[in-house]
């Protein structure tokens, strides 16, 4: 079962928004990246956007641990 289009985080900019501002969490097999809000915007729902390491493999080895 996957996200549905409108809940992921798919473009490079917004990547980069959440590192940019990125509070983290870690443990032995990934990181949670989160990007805080402001206040005053509405949010209804999370958007999510999974990177694997290459570390992990070839691509087809990455897609199958997202």
């Amino acid at each position: 079962m996957g996200t549905k289009k409108p809940f992921r985080i798919k473009k490079t900019s917004d990547f980069q928004r959440v590192f940019a501002k990125h509070k983290s969490f870690a443990n032995r097999y990934f990181v949670v990246y989160s990007d805080t809000q402001p206040k005053e915007v509405d949010v209804s729902h999370w958007r999510i956007g999974l990177s694997v390491s290459k570390k992990i493999g070839k691509a087809h080895e990455r897609v199958w641990v997202k």
